[in-house]
C-alpha cells in the first residue's frame, strides 16, 4: 500500500514503521491508530534528542515534558509543537478513556503527524528528505472494506462466546487434514476476563472493610510491614474473592500486592491535602498553583497513585502547558515530584 509517510522509511525506518500502522489503522481501528500515531511522536521526538546536540534533556524523559523543553519548541517552531500535542492528547484519550475513538479523530492525528514527520525528514534527513510540495493524501488511509467488517463482526461474536464460556483452554480436535494433530493453546484474551473480575470483586471487598488497619494504613499513605501484606492477602483468599493466582497476577502487575490493594481502594483525600499542604499555604499563592495541586490530588485519591511524567501530559498541561515549573520554581517542581514518588513507594509490598 503506498503511504503517506513513504519518506521516512530509509532514514527513518523505526518511525516509518509505526506511523504506517496507524495511518493503515485509521478507518478499521481507530483507538490503534490513535496509538501508534502518539507513538511515533514520541519515537520522531525520541531520534532527534538523541542526534541533536542542541536540544536539552528536560528533567523528566517523558513525551510532553520533551517536547515543552524550550530548546525544543525553539527548534521545531509553534507550528509542530502544536501539532505533537494534538496527536498525543488523542493518544492519551484513546489509551485512557473508556469512550470510543472516532475515525474521524483518528484520521486528525495521523493527518497531524505527517506534518510533524515532515518536519522531521526536512531537517535531519542526509538523502531522501521530502519535497517541498508533499502534501498529505487522505485516500492513503486504510478503509474497512466490507470482508474486513465482517471478519471483525465474526471475530468479536467469537470471543464473546469464549468469554461467556470463562476458560483460560480450549483443546481442538484431531482433525484429519493438513492441520495436523490438536493441541490445547492459550488464549490470554479470556484471562484478563477471569482477572478483571477478580479486581471488581476484590475492589468491592476491600471498600467495605476500609476499617482494616492495614487498608487504613494504605488510604492514608503510611507504609506497609510485610505482617500488613499477608493479612491482606489473607482476607481475599479466605472470603473467596481470588485465588493465589490471581494474587500473584496482581503482585505482578501492580509491582507488589500493596501497590495493586492500593489502586483499588485509593488514598483518602485529607491524607493526601495534608501531604501537599506546603504547596498551598502562604498569601503568595496562584490560582493557577491552587488548581494544579487540586488536580494531583483528585488524581491521588481516586487512583492511589501517580506517574510524574502526568505532570507533562494533560488535564496538568491544560493549566500549565509548560508543565509544573511553569506555576512552581524549580525547587517547588522537584518537591512536588518527590512527595508524588513518596506516597507511591508508600503502598511498597
Amino acid at each position: 500500500m503506498i503511504s503517506n509517510f513513504a519518506f521516512l522509511a530509509a532514514e527513518f525506518p523505526e518511525t516509518f514503521d509505526s506511523a504506517k500502522r496507524a495511518e493503515a489503522l485509521a478507518e478499521g481501528d481507530p483507538r490503534a491508530a490513535a496509538f501508534y500515531a502518539r507513538r511515533t511522536v514520541e519515537l520522531a521526538v525520541q531520534w532527534a534528542y538523541k542526534h541533536d546536540p542542541s536540544l536539552k534533556f528536560p528533567y523528566q524523559s517523558n513525551i510532553s515534558a520533551l517536547i515543552h523543553e524550550p530548546s525544543f519548541q525553539k527548534l521545531a517552531g509553534q507550528a509542530v509543537f502544536s501539532k505533537a500535542r494534538v496527536i498525543i492528547k488523542i493518544g492519551n484519550q484513546a489509551v485512557h478513556e473508556s469512550r470510543e475513538t472516532k475515525p474521524a479523530e483518528a484520521a486528525n492525528a495521523v493527518r497531524e503527524l505527517f506534518h510533524l514527520c515532515f518536519w522531521l525528514a526536512r531537517t535531519y534527513a542526509r538523502k531522501a528528505r521530502p519535497a517541498d510540495g508533499l502534501a498529505f493524501d487522505p485516500a492513503h488511509l486504510s478503509r474497512k472494506t466490507d470482508v474486513v467488517k465482517r471478519a471483525f463482526a465474526e471475530l468479536t461474536r467469537m470471543k464473546g462466546e469464549m468469554e461467556a464460556k470463562d476458560k483460560r483452554k480450549i483443546v481442538y480436535t484431531d482433525f484429519e487434514d493438513e492441520l495436523g494433530l490438536g493441541a490445547e493453546i492459550d488464549l490470554p484474551e479470556v484471562g484478563e476476563v477471569d482477572f478483571a473480575r477478580f479486581k471488581r470483586k476484590a475492589r468491592h471487598f476491600l471498600r467495605e472493610h476500609e476499617d482494616h488497619i492495614a487498608i487504613a494504613k494504605l488510604r492514608h499513605g503510611r507504609p506497609l510491614t510485610p505482617t500488613d501484606i499477608e493479612e491482606l492477602q489473607a482476607m481475599l483468599l479466605t472470603a473467596g474473592i481470588g485465588d493465589a493466582k490471581h494474587l500473584e497476577k496482581a503482585t505482578e502487575i501492580a509491582h507488589g500486592f500493596g501497590a495493586f490493594v492500593r489502586s483499588l481502594v485509593g488514598l483518602d483525600r485529607a491524607a493526601v491535602a495534608e501531604a501537599f499542604s506546603g504547596f498551598v499555604a502562604g498569601s503568595g499563592v496562584t490560582a493557577d498553583q491552587i488548581e494544579f495541586i487540586d488536580m494531583v490530588i483528585e488524581h491521588l485519591t481516586e487512583k492511589g497513585a501517580m506517574d510524574p511524567g502526568l505532570l507533562y501530559e494533560s488535564p496538568f498541561i491544560d493549566v500549565a502547558p509548560e508543565g509544573p515549573q511553569q506555576v512552581f520554581d524549580f525547587e517547588k517542581t522537584k518537591k512536588l515530584v518527590e512527595v508524588i514518588k513518596g506516597l507511591n513507594e508508600s503502598a511498597a509490598g
